[in-house]
């Protein structure tokens, strides 16, 4: 064989060789590219998530700090209503022990003061 024919062979082997070669580079990097892009929605969604569950957990912090201001605000009045309870408890037995009523008589008439730490919706 001549030696031309030879490497006019040899070259479009090359060629061919080269071709097969340039396409599964390709692919290799089309591969590449969309699991990268794969890779940068997850994180992108990631972080939204993350920024969500934020904002939500500064409303639930906000919600909280409402509540236990509330929640101060009828412990305040209960300790009121309590004290106000008190009074009228002590002045009410005092009339009762000017009218000629015995302690006795007067503990089975008069309810019980409530206990201060039976506070309104308190779980022991």
């Amino acid at each position: 064989m001549p030696v031309e024919v030879l490497v006019a062979m040899i070259t479009a082997i090359a060629a061919v060789v080269s071709g097969v070669v340039l396409k599964l580079a390709e692919k290799f990097l089309a591969k590449t590219r969309d699991q990268a892009t794969q890779d940068d929605s997850i994180s992108k969604g990631l972080r939204d998530d993350i920024a969500r569950k934020e904002q939500e957990i500064g409303n639930l912090k906000m919600e909280l700090n409402s509540v236990e201001q509330q929640q101060d605000e009828l412990r305040k009045r209960w300790y009121v209503l309590l004290d106000r309870f008190s009074m009228l408890r002590i002045r009410t037995k005092s009339i009762l022990l000017e009218n000629g009523k015995t302690l006795e008589e007067i503990e089975a008439i008069l309810p019980d003061i409530p206990d201060a730490l039976d506070l309104p919706g308190q779980v022991r």
